[in-house]
């Protein structure tokens, strides 16, 4: 019997740490954040960047090129998520992984789009990561998809800021994505 149970016992700990890995069917807990970004600005061709603090705060940048074709210009919205919506964005960041995703690491083709994502939680950890628009990444597709979708004017919102674009401006308390 003694036999057995040693077999056993030394059984257990390999059957739970094998069980531990790959992607689980469990629910993942939202994380907690002090702050989230999605920076998707092309330089030939604009975009659109979100800068949202915990307390729900956010910046809109929508980046367009210039008329003159002298290079890129913003305007730049300030208003508030809903509590639904920057609580989506922590759900969405436990389902989805964001302290763990792992993109492919190489050099991208001309125009194609890589944006960024950045998060400081509550706890203080950070974390970038960015993908090339022509790469997979179910995680990483699904938070940008999110992330996008916060990146609409308001209604009667009108811009704070209607000018040239620089690629250095971040709003304070954020660190820069590059």
């Amino acid at each position: 019997m003694g036999r057995f149970l040693i077999r056993i016992a030394g059984v257990l700990p390999i059957f739970l740490v094998a069980s531990c890995g790959g992607k689980s069917s469990m629910p993942r807990l939202p994380i907690p954040l002090q702050t989230f970004v999605l920076h998707d600005i092309l330089g030939g061709a604009g975009g659109r960047a979100i800068w949202v603090k915990e307390d729900k705060t956010a910046v809109l940048q929508i980046v367009t090129p210039s008329k003159d074709g002298g290079g890129l210009v913003e305007k730049r919205y300030y208003f508030e998520l809903t509590a639904d919506e920057f609580g989506g964005m922590e759900k969405m960041a436990g389902t989805h992984r964001l302290l763990e995703i792992k993109t492919v690491n190489r050099f991208g083709i001309p125009d194609e789009a890589h944006p960024i994502i950045l998060a400081v939680t509550k706890q203080g950890d950070k974390v970038r990561v960015s993908k090339w628009a022509n790469d997979s990444n179910s995680d990483f597709d699904s938070l940008y998809a999110y992330l996008f979708s916060l990146c609409t004017v308001p209604k009667g919102k009108v811009p704070e800021f209607d000018g040239e674009f620089n690629w250095n401006w971040r709003p304070n308390g954020f660190d820069s994505p590059f």
